[in-house]
Formats: C-alpha cells, structure tokens, sequence
C-alpha cells in the first residue's frame, strides 16, 4: 500500500499496489495524488529504495515538490502517518478471515476514516479538504450543503500553525 496523508486536513489516501517498485510508487503518486488533488508543494517519505531512487526525485524535480525524508529508525518524525495504523484495524473488520480480498474493501476502510472527526479539529478530515460534510449512508437523500467559508478554513489553519509551532518550541 501507498500511504498519502494531507498534514492539514488529515485525510488519507491508501493506495493498493501489486508492488514497491520506485516507478509503481511514482505512477500511483501522479495517477492518484498530482492527478486528483493537485501538486503538493511538500511530500515527506520513508527511507526505502522506493522513496530514495531516482525516479521519485527526478518526478519531485520536474514537479517542483520540496522531498524531504524521515530519520531512520525514527517513527516519530511521520507520526501523523504512522498513526494511519488504524487502517489495518478497519480492514480486519471488512475482510475475509484470511485477509486475501483487503484491496476491494480499502476504498470503504479510507471513507470510514475520512468521515470520522479528528480529536483535534474536531472535524473529519473530508469536511476540512472539501468545505462541506460527506454524503454518508442514511443522509444519501438530502442535498449537501457548504458548511464551511473561507473564515473557518483559516481558522483551522491558524489552529494546525499554532499546534506546529508549539511541537518545534518543545
């Protein structure tokens, strides 16, 4: 799996790949990411050979996408991404008993988490990247309205810097 979170909003992209090679990693971050959501400015990695190649920095390259990769040995430095382990706890609930048809069942495991408000913003993750709350099942009837404005979204923005700030002073 490939694993994409936005830092801001927390949502989550997980990506099903019949492989790690650098150039399945670099088409699915282009198909499924640059393609979809635009280019981001910044993309934080792991330390594998599929991350450390040189296809990845020739596509960051060309895109204009500042790299910058994890410490070694050092979950912390992707904690947010490394919380995303829920994931495997919604695929258990989803999935056979053997766990063999996980990737028919990653897009809903991905909505569930997307739909759930965060602890800290107390939004889900899809109303802070989208500006407004996720169709779900039983509301499919109603219209879906924009909850958010432009105030709220900086609001939110303010909060995650202050939140930053505050985790570099410590």
């Amino acid at each position: 799996m490939l694993t994409c979170q936005n830092n801001l909003s927390k949502y989550l992209l997980v990506i099903p790949m019949m492989t790690q090679t650098a150039e399945e990693v670099a088409l699915n971050f282009m198909r499924y990411v640059v393609l979809q959501y635009g280019i981001p400015c910044l993309m934080v990695t792991g330390q594998g050979t599929q991350f450390m190649g040189d296809v990845l920095k020739r596509l960051c390259k060309l895109l204009k996408v500042h790299k910058i990769n994890t410490s070694a040995y050092r979950p912390e430095s992707n904690g947010a991404l490394k919380r995303t382990q829920t994931m495997r706890e919604y695929l258990r609930c989803f999935c056979n008993p053997r766990g063999t048809d996980w990737n028919k069942w990653l897009p809903f495991a991905c909505f569930v988490y997307n739909t759930t408000p965060h602890t800290m913003t107390k939004y889900t993750s899809y109303e802070i990247l989208f500006g407004r709350k996720a169709n779900v099942p039983g509301q499919l009837q109603q219209k879906p309205t924009a909850v958010y404005n432009y105030d709220t979204v900086h609001d939110v923005k303010k909060d995650y810097k202050n939140v930053t700030n505050l985790r570099e002073q410590i």
